[in-house]
């Protein structure tokens, strides 16, 4: 192992280069600020290759000054950077790198650990040049470029990037705050338009413009010859069309010439079968072909590597890396004591360079004892009260210094070691003295393994700690033989494992296997078999020949055509039109030997494979199956001029100067025989008068095409009929018969008469189909008439009516109560929505929500609530009881006993442990979940509103501003009615718009108030300065209890865009996952001490309203305990009182006529809600003035003193004289509209005294 300091130059020649290592210090300042310049020129003087980065950062003028130099002359040789070019935070006037021609960016830098930044093959950032002179720059290969406050390089505005990133490059350059102090373009020299600077000198290198499009390279040499392109190969355009005249290659560059690939080390030789080294094999070394690689690297396959992979080694004599026999050495430096940090790096050494030191004080800490010196001893262990055993099974000698190993009182196996065996020198001794005596090691039973030759002692307990074994050592344990699978005898008393490729063997080596691990290959085992050449039998595994039809393409077989267990490719083949495949591979196949001189290729020609899928399979030619039609050929045609098609069946001539082969003769031809009895019989047309023949003249017509015209002369004995065929008629029979029969009677006169009467008879046969048809038609109409008025008054469904099947039918039972069934108690609370009495129905403690006003508006709106409370069954929600439709309409809800969870969390903050919190929070989730699988937006969930029934279970309630989303809606727009201001998401605030995700964003602040003991959310900020808050991007502050995996749950319910909010399933389970070690995320320094008793007497009211009937309601005949006792007069529901001056009309006032409690009770927030105005929100520029209000730059209207662009915010509060007040001014809609909960009881029933709660 050698260790080299990151500044220490490490450098080398290659070729006629001398490349030079680079640093990777990033934008880190170096503590070390003197002699900077130096340290440059040591590291890059002479170089024109850094393998590597090169970093300039953090220069000024004064470092320059104290190099007694006026610039970085010492850079002007590097030519290439392997890896980036960062140029950063230099205070100098001038910068440049005039011979760089390539940047590579195999090593990209990124600024930041954010995977969203670029990674940057150069970055230019923050410098005070005027001139930085790239002027010999020709391509950055990958990485993007980045320019960034460099306010004086003026010239760098006329650079051409795509001569630098190719194609595309916009996406690859970045380039801000840059070119601030350049009050005007930059000019070049008249020479050119794009510079680095003034100068000529200076002018940019162009050679992607105006190249031809059939340069792949997209690079010519020749600006103004298109033509002239640069070889594919090249990278950073060339100046010449060779592969040997590039100023860079794109891969590889071997001798000067720029090549796909170095040729590889080793060739497989198929004579010997056997790889063999290749006289011109080299080695890859960065884009470099190289025949040895340089010292400080080392061999492994094709390539140079800074070190050997796992498993392998290097011998020190050649630097191969080849597979370790074993276990790899590994060599291990010490520098210092051996401690608790750095003992460790021990593990697995095979060799160690130094002195092991092993110190009492550096495990547990103090200073030394007494001070460093020289000793004598290399093994000194002494005064050890813990050491049971040494364990140095690997100790085979010491070189220099004797032994000295006692007082260690617990130490034993040590008795019979032959130490003198293990000092090399002659003058060394070994004393070992003082320790655990040997026979009560012995009766302690800490004795050496029977495996070992007791007479040498052991270094421990176990067969692996023998000095030297009874038998046999199979590398360092003890066995009784060799004869186990994958051992053999290597020496006297001494097993060795087989071979890596060896399931059994006889010596080392793969080729003394007796059985092979996976294939062998004439009589050596291997892993795989070579593809080129043979394939694995797999009945035998054991690598047999392909065919030699296959040539080097390989095979899975040995079969002699292209497939499974044939070749993978052939040389030449034979292509089958059926299987549309190669059904066979030929030897050879060229112009003198051809297809048809094969046995069975007689009508087989060969061409060269066109198609690609022919292609893929043989190489050089194929043999195609010649025209059905021909016997032979060297095309595919039928032609024999131009195809050589040798008639396999006839012979046709289209033109008098040509003929084609033909499987079957043409219509309206006959066979002539040929005279040759080896050629094919030809096809003769027929007379132009005829419709097939059988022989070349008019008279030998099958059929006529125009008259047929009967001979004179007619063979009477062979009944022969004899015709010819003409197309006019002879002058001795002039007529025409309706058959084309030449004839001496006129057929006109005949047909005349036969038409007449034909006539007659049509006519009268059309008179008494159109009567008929007149009759029907008034029989229909009449039909129709009747059947129309029948089906008058039904209607047609529309048929562009969308019926949406994923809605299914709501199917809950809505429970009605009678008034008298309904006793009122005391007023509980007065919330937002109007006041919370106790009351009780059927002797059963439920709360009721009454309307202020009766109109039909109102009372469309709580039946609208009713509906979705009764639609919610879920066991962490409120759900709606009954509902009460007397002269006034009231909901009738269960009563939760604990009150609101603001309350409670409020007044028991010293009882409520994480685990109460964790769970809670679960809770809400899971109900909020189910109302987001209901497709239902609650827009108003707060601690305030959700009540607890037990101290471990709460449930959600207020639906008054609930909304249920159609089917395939997403959000809803709301622009009237309360805003809980602290409470709502940006988007709600902004554009009225309420989604799921505006819940999540609740649900967070929820959590908030609970991990804080119920504190206000945004304490002391007016309303109206919240939404500009927001938008700056500021939250509420981390809880003290909530740990940083709890708070950044927080702000993911705070993100700005709705999409990145999690939803409440997964708020769900992660707070399920959070209940299994609640204190690893909420830190509560006081645990509950004590359990809230449920009382066993108690009734839940929705159980008891919960009956699937709906009967009438009885009231129990044993007595039940009230969950809270009622002081009030008992009185029933009363006309209502409305309140004047009410801003929403929506619920009436105390249908009872109930007094408040005192004013002075309880406490209000008067600056939580606002409500708009009606007007749609548009989303506006907003800059923040005196009064706290947001406006608009825009002049805007004024309305109760603030301004607010298009809308209106106010604060409405209830009179004070209307009794105690407790209005939550969470929900400002002005006045003291809103529900009003009152509690009745049956008339029946029998109150007790009760005390006053909370709830909500």
């Amino acid at each position: 192992m050698k260790l080299i300091s990151k500044d220490k130059r490490v450098d080398f020649h290659l070729f006629n280069e001398l490349i030079c290592s680079g640093t990777e210090n990033g934008l880190n300042k170096l503590e070390v600020h003197e002699k900077k310049v130096e340290r440059l020129r040591m590291m890059y003087a002479n170089c024109t290759v850094v393998h590597g980065n090169l970093e300039i950062t953090y220069l000024t003028p004064d470092d320059l000054k104290d190099a007694g130099i006026s610039d970085l002359h010492f850079l002007n040789d590097i030519v290439e950077v392997t890896g980036y070019v960062l140029i950063a935070h230099n205070s100098i006037r001038n910068f440049s790198l005039p011979s760089l021609q390539i940047i590579w960016g195999d090593k990209k830098f990124r600024p930041t650990s954010d995977q969203m930044v670029s990674q940057f093959g150069m970055l230019v950032l923050n410098n005070a040049f005027s001139t930085f002179d790239l002027s010999n720059l020709r391509a950055i290969h990958d990485g993007s470029v980045g320019i960034q406050m460099n306010h004086r390089m003026c010239h760098w505005k006329t650079i051409d990037f795509r001569q630098l990133l190719g194609d595309n490059y916009e996406k690859r350059l970045i380039i801000r705050d840059s070119y601030g102090d350049c009050y005007a373009d930059a000019v070049c020299d008249s020479s050119c338009v794009h510079c680095w600077g003034s100068e000529k000198r200076h002018c940019q290198k162009i050679y992607r413009n105006n190249c031809a499009p059939q340069c792949s390279s997209g690079m010519c040499y020749d600006v103004d010859s298109p033509q002239f392109c640069c070889h594919p190969e090249c990278a950073a355009g060339c100046f010449g069309p060779s592969d040997s005249e590039c100023y860079g290659c794109s891969t590889m560059r071997d001798n000067g010439k720029c090549v796909d690939k170095c040729p590889t080390p080793e060739l497989y030789d198929p004579i010997t079968t056997q790889y063999v080294k290749n006289p011109d094999g080299k080695y890859a070394f960065n884009r470099d072909c190289v025949t040895t690689c340089p010292a400080h690297m080392v061999v492994y396959k094709d390539g140079c590597v800074s070190r050997c992979p796992e498993n392998f080694t290097a011998d020190e004599g050649d630097n191969v890396c080849r597979p370790c026999q074993g276990a790899c050495p590994k060599t291990c430096i010490i520098e210092q004591h051996v401690n608790s940090l750095n003992i460790k790096d021990f593990i697995g050494c095979t060799k160690v360079d130094g002195v092991i030191e092993i110190r009492k004080d550096t495990f547990i800490g103090g200073a030394l004892l007494q001070p460093n010196g020289t000793s004598k001893y290399a093994l000194y262990i002494t005064h050890s009260f813990s050491l049971q055993q040494l364990g140095t099974i690997s100790l085979t000698s010491i070189l220099n210094g004797e032994i000295y190993i006692a007082s260690n009182f617990d130490l034993c196996y040590i008795h019979n070691i032959p130490w003198n065996r293990l000092i090399a020198s002659t003058h060394s001794v070994a004393k070992v003295r003082k320790n655990r005596e040997e026979d009560v090691c012995e009766a302690e039973g800490r004795t050496c393994d029977v495996s070992c030759d007791l007479s040498q002692g052991c270094w421990g307990p176990g067969s692996e700690m023998c000095f030297e074994c009874l038998h046999w050592r199979l590398g360092n344990v003890c066995v009784d033989d060799c004869s186990s699978d994958g051992e053999y005898q290597a020496a006297p008393k001494q097993c060795a494992l087989c071979h890596p490729e060896c399931i059994s063997c006889t010596g080392p080596g793969s080729r003394n296997c007796t059985k092979c691990r996976h294939v062998s290959l004439d009589g050596e085992c291997i892993r795989s078999c070579p593809q080129e050449t043979h394939f694995e039998n797999p009945a035998t595994h054991v690598c047999e020949p392909c065919h030699a039809n296959c040539y080097s393409y390989g095979c899975t077989g040995s079969g002699n055509f292209v497939g499974i267990a044939g070749c993978n490719r052939c040389k030449y083949g034979v292509f089958d039109e059926d299987t549309q495949s190669i059904t066979r591979c030929l030897r050879e196949l060229s112009a003198e030997r051809l297809c048809s001189e094969f046995p069975d290729l007689e009508n087989y020609y060969w061409t060269v494979p066109l198609s690609t899928k022919i292609q893929t399979e043989v190489a050089h030619a194929v043999c195609m199956k010649c025209h059905p039609a021909c016997k032979s050929c060297y095309g595919y045609g039928v032609d024999f001029v131009h195809y050589g098609c040798d008639c396999l069946n006839y012979t046709y001539r289209e033109t008098p100067t040509s003929s084609v082969c033909v499987l079957q003769c043409p219509k309206n031809t006959f066979i002539r025989p040929a005279l040759d009895s080896g050629r094919a019989d030809e096809c003769i047309p027929c007379d132009s008068q005829c419709d097939g023949c059988i022989g070349p003249t008019s008279t030998d017509c099958v059929e006529c095409v125009t008259y047929k015209d009967y001979l004179s002369d007619t063979d009477r004995v062979r009944d022969v009929v004899r015709f010819n065929c003409t197309n006019v008629c002879p002058a001795d029979r002039p007529y025409i018969s309706a058959d084309r029969l030449c004839t001496d009677i006129n057929m006109d006169e005949v047909i005349y008469e036969k038409n007449k009467r034909m006539q007659t008879i049509v006519i009268s046969a059309v008179v008494a189909a159109l009567f008929l048809g007149f009759v029907v038609f008034l029989i229909l109409i009449l039909f129709m008439k009747r059947k129309a008025s029948l089906l008058a008054h039904l209607e047609e469904p529309d048929p562009k009516l969308e019926i949406n099947s994923e809605a299914c039918p709501n199917l809950t039972r809505l429970l009605l109560i009678r008034e008298s069934e309904l006793k009122r108690g005391g007023i509980l609370g007065y919330g937002a929505f109007g006041a919370v009495y106790k009351v009780r129905s059927v002797c059963l403690p439920v709360a009721i929500k009454v309307l202020h006003e009766a109109n039909a508006a109102a009372q469309q709106e709580t039946l609208e609530e009713a509906r979705i409370m009764a639609s919610v069954s879920h066991t962490y929600l409120v759900r709606l009881i009954g509902v009460c439709v007397g002269q006034q309409m009231m909901l009738v809800t269960p009563l939760m006993p604990l009150g609101n969870l603001l309350d409670y969390v409020q007044e028991n903050k010293s009882k409520i442990g994480s685990a109460a919190l964790i769970r809670w929070s679960s809770q809400i989730a899971g109900g909020m979940c189910y109302l987001e699988e209901h497709r239902l937006v609650h827009r108003d969930l707060a601690a305030r509103n959700v009540l607890v029934k037990t101290p471990y279970h709460v449930r959600i309630t207020d639906f008054g501003l609930a909304k249920l989303l159609e089917y395939g809606q997403e959000e809803i727009k709301i622009f009237e009615g309360k805003m809980p201001i602290k409470w709502l998401a940006l988007e709600c605030i902004q554009y009225r718009r309420y989604t799921h995700k505006s819940d999540v964003w609740a649900f967070g602040v929820t959590l908030w108030e609970l991990f804080t003991f119920g504190e206000k959310p945004y304490k002391d900020v007016p309303l109206h300065d919240i939404p500009r808050l927001l938008e700056n991007g500021e939250r509420l502050p981390q809880p003290k209890i909530a740990t940083l995996d709890m708070y950044m749950l927080l702000i993911r319910c705070w993100m700005v865009d709705a999409d990145a909010r999690p939803s409440f399933k997964e708020l769900r389970e992660s707070f399920l996952k959070m209940a299994k070690d609640p204190g690893r995320f909420l830190v509560v320094e006081q645990q509950m001490i004590r359990q809230l008793i449920d009382d066993p007497d108690v009734i839940d009211p929705e159980d008891y309203f919960s009956a699937p009937t709906a009967s009438p309601l009885v009231s129990p005949v044993t007595p039940t305990k009230p969950l809270i006792d009622d002081v009030e007069m008992r009185l029933a529901c009363g006309p209502p009182h409305r309140h004047a001056g009410s801003v929403s009309q929506r619920y009436a006032s105390d249908p009872v006529k109930s007094k408040l409690l005192d004013n002075s009770s309880l406490s209000t927030d008067q600056d939580n809600y606002l409500i708009p105005d009606s007007q749609q929100p548009q989303r506006q520029s907003f800059i923040h003035e005196d009064d706290g209000v947001f406006v608009n730059y825009s002049p805007m209207p004024a309305y109760n003193g603030y301004k607010v662009g298009n809308h209106v915010y106010y604060n409405d509060f209830p009179p004070e004289k209307s009794g105690i007040c407790l209005e939550n001014f969470e929900y400002m809609q002005g006045g003291n509209g809103g529900a009003i909960y009152t509690n009745t009881c049956p008339m029946d029933c029998n109150a007790d005294s009760v005390q006053t709660e909370t709830v909500v």
